[in-house]
């Protein structure tokens, strides 16, 4: 659950009318009565308090929720301010009334719904009274009601629908609890060749995104009900085409953001996009599209695109073209992918607010995944065989990231893909493409095991416990399998496989209301 700041109230100003009455001068016979003193008016110093909230602090409430506030005396009133933490998301804070039996009143209004399954703190600071005293600042949180319609833990897996050429994308949807495909979304079609390479879920809308490597449009359905939404069409000065696309898919506090790119097949025919462009999570609109090479730079495509409500950036990850797909190596009659060894990449870290490039680092070649640790990201390189570790919490970039490099421990055609961290047990997962996955202690990233499955293995996932992983072609007959497997984490075991569950599976995501 993530916890944002929702809005500051300031309240400003309200004038005091001070009223002073004059006494009159008498005639002569008069200035023998003594003259009354005055009393005084008391001075307030006494600064106002908040009394009350409706709703109760850590109450779970309604995205369309209007607050109440009561403080301990009459508050200036009607003018107020309020800033909205995310930006595009604002409020109106009014006095309803300011001396209703000594109390000030104040209702504050979301200028659009708050997003479902998400922590709030209201913060007001500055609020004064009549007399000027300012209130000591006041924080309270809430948590917005979980997306309606939705039970138990729903999965998704993306279908890549291989270089079928004007093909329709599609996204396998299975029940978490009982392992059961219960249907199967299928797109509108895109310009040119389009699959369903990578998957977002935004619980706080509802929706569903999913993004193909070749093409520029990003669709989207609704988690409930897997209804199709419109799609939302991205730069309209590309050209879609075989060999680009959106190398990237993940949403921040304000935005569902793309990175563009064209890794692999070189050629100068073809140009390099490695632009990130952002929508509005509750309008869709267009918030930002970038420059050329703004994502990785000269030379560099992204692959993975991440973001860390924690830190408030995005970070993509970046392969050199020369390593992500330099070569085709022989095995036997089969000719297979080969990634470059000696090209590094980069992963780049953006600002989600604006947008603007903080820090870079180098890692090892041809990354292909990336996932979260605490304040590290640990990327997998496929070219090198290798994991780089980057401590985000470092300020020096050239000493904050580690290496671990394998190299010899894994086969000729064997290159580390996908990576899933199981901080419980302290191990993480990477498959290493051809047959099987691998274990490795967090401690000492030494290989502790292997799940050997006899085809090849590329994303890896934990849900509820248990280890999904997709699986393209049985090796080495090269024969499309298109399954995944779900092992059980205490034995190493295939516990349930799905064959066939769509074209080329790519991805596996999940959404889980349970806290």
């Amino acid at each position: 659950m993530r916890s944002y700041t929702l809005f500051r109230v300031w309240l400003v100003g309200g004038l005091l009318a001070l009223l002073t009455a004059c006494g009159g001068g008498g005639d002569g016979a008069s200035a023998s009565a003594p003259t009354p003193t005055p009393t005084p008016t008391p001075t307030d110093v006494t600064a106002p308090t908040v009394v009350s909230v409706i709703p109760t602090s850590g109450a779970t409430i309604p995205v369309g929720q209007v607050f109440t506030l009561t403080f301990s005396e009459a508050i200036a009133c009607p003018q107020a301010v309020t800033e909205g933490s995310f930006g595009a998301i604002t409020g109106s804070a009014a006095c309803i009334s300011s001396n209703t039996a000594g109390k000030g009143v104040i209702t504050v209004v979301p200028a659009a719904p708050l997003y479902f399954d998400t922590q709030y703190t209201l913060t007001l600071s500055g609020f004064k009274d009549l007399a000027g005293n300012v209130g000591v600042p006041y924080a309270s949180s809430f948590t917005t009601e979980k997306l309606p319609g939705v039970s138990g833990r729903k999965i998704f897996v993306a279908n890549d629908l291989g270089n079928t050429s004007g093909a329709n994308g599609s996204v396998t949807l299975i029940d978490g609890v009982t392992q059961t495909i219960t249907e199967r979304v299928t797109f509108p079609s895109a310009p040119g060749y389009f699959g369903s390479t990578y998957l977002d879920i935004d619980a706080g809308t509802g929706t569903v995104y999913s993004a193909s490597r070749a093409t520029f449009v990003l669709h989207r359905f609704e988690l409930a009900t897997g209804k199709v939404l419109p799609s939302l069409v991205l730069d309209p000065t590309e050209q879609p085409g075989y060999i680009h696309g959106i190398y990237g898919l993940a949403h921040s506090d304000k935005a569902v953001c793309v990175t563009l790119g064209r890794p692999g097949f070189p050629n100068a025919s073809y140009y390099w996009h490695n632009k990130m462009e952002c929508f509005d999570r509750a309008t869709g609109k267009r918030v930002f599209l970038s420059a050329v090479d703004f994502v990785a730079g000269s030379g560099q495509a992204p692959v993975k695109l991440l973001y860390s409500a924690k830190r408030g950036t995005f970070y993509a990850v970046a392969a050199d073209e020369s390593s992500l797909l330099a070569s085709q190596v022989l095995d036997g009659y089969k000719v297979r992918p080969g990634f470059g060894p000696g090209t590094s990449g980069r992963v780049t870290e953006i600002d989600a607010t604006t947008y603007q490039v903080t820090r870079t680092w180098t890692i090892g070649s041809a990354p292909n995944d990336a996932a979260f640790r605490g304040d590290k990201l640990y990327v997998v390189n496929a070219g090198d065989k290798s994991l780089s570790i980057i401590d985000l919490a470092a300020t020096d970039t050239t000493k904050a990231v580690a290496t671990v490099t394998w190299g010899a421990a894994y086969g000729p055609y064997e290159n580390p893909l996908g990576i899933a961290i199981d901080e419980a047990s302290g191990v993480y997962y990477l498959s290493d493409y051809l047959t099987s996955v691998r274990k490795y202690s967090l401690t000492d990233n030494r290989e502790i095991g292997r799940i050997v499955l006899g085809s090849e293995t590329e994303a890896v996932t934990i849900i509820g416990g248990k280890l999904w992983v997709t699986s393209l072609l049985d090796y080495p007959a090269d024969t499309l399998l298109n399954t995944v497997y779900v092992v059980d984490l205490g034995t190493d075991t295939v516990e349930r496989t799905f064959p066939a569950i769509g074209d080329k599976p790519r991805s596996i995501i999940f959404y889980d209301p349970a806290p």
